[in-house]
């Protein structure tokens, strides 16, 4: 269900002393598929995300270096870092098993933090012990919660573009403005209104495809300018159409009136 497009792959990662939840980002999907990850595998993590969902810490890769694909025995006799002190922490329920994510999108109070520092880890499977089963194809429905990003106390982190997804409700990407549609009417059964649509592009190299519509039209048509860096919030994702998207991301973004957006330094990471 859902398609490739869709896969989300969980799991769990471990410094040999502690384990915490993680998600593997979609651009990482091949490394499983190919069996470069599986179970104990060690990674070195170049970038990652760190978010807190319902009092836990779940960790999405962003770019990960495959160190040895199978060392044939786990790293260490890991615990459960969210239960470090606990005498309990050896009872049930433990972290799920590592699966494709295909979970409704809920509304969820989180902070985040972009990083981009190297740390070791170990990427395995889960259920009363994390490290017992394996990665999965088959979708559940019964995913866990979503995961989402926000605003650290001092300046709101940046989200790559190639990190957003659906589970996502607050983020914030930094990209060029790479091309600017003329506005066009629309007129049905439902009403009548205006839009137009441009392409972001970020430092990443990833670009994705925006929508304004009504009165975002009149708010922002005139501010952005093709060729400028802007930060970019408040826009609602949803699954990009390929028939008439030719971006790299899988996902577009639908902004009104309410969406934030600020110019921002041209410091020349991002490409023209």
């Amino acid at each position: 269900p859902g398609g490739a497009g869709s896969e989300r792959f969980r799991a769990i990662i471990s410094d040999g002393q502690h384990y915490v939840q993680g998600m593997l980002a979609t651009q990482l999907n091949h490394l499983v598929h190919s069996n470069q990850i599986m179970e104990n595998s060690i990674v070195k993590v170049d970038e990652f995300m760190n978010n807190l969902v319902q009092n836990r810490t779940v960790i999405i890769l962003l770019k990960v270096e495959v160190i040895n694909p199978d060392p044939k025995q786990r790293f260490g006799n890991p615990t459960d870092i969210a239960k470090e002190g606990d005498l309990s922490a050896g009872g049930g329920g433990g972290p799920p098993q590592a699966q494709p994510m295909y979970g409704q999108q809920r509304n969820q109070g989180g902070g985040g933090m972009y990083n981009q520092r190297p740390a070791a880890a170990a990427a395995g499977g889960g259920g009363s012990n994390p490290y017992q089963n394996r990665f999965s194809n088959n979708a559940s429905s019964n995913s866990s919660a979503p995961i989402v990003t926000s605003s650290s106390s001092s300046s709101a982190s940046i989200t790559p573009i190639a990190a957003l997804n659906m589970y996502m409700n607050r983020w914030v990407i930094r990209a060029r403005l790479t091309t600017k549609s003329d506005i066009r009417t629309w007129s049905n059964a439902r009403g009548e209104g205006s839009l137009f649509s441009c392409e972001l592009l970020d430092s990443s190299g990833q670009d994705i495809r925006c929508t304004f519509f009504k009165e975002a039209v009149d708010k922002f048509y005139h501010m952005l300018e093709v060729d400028r860096v802007y930060t970019f919030s408040g826009g609602r994702l949803k699954v990009a159409n390929a028939q008439y998207n030719t971006c790299k991301s899988q996902f577009e973004v639908t902004f009104d009136q309410n969406a934030e957006i600020h110019l921002d330094n041209d410091v020349g990471d991002i490409q023209h």
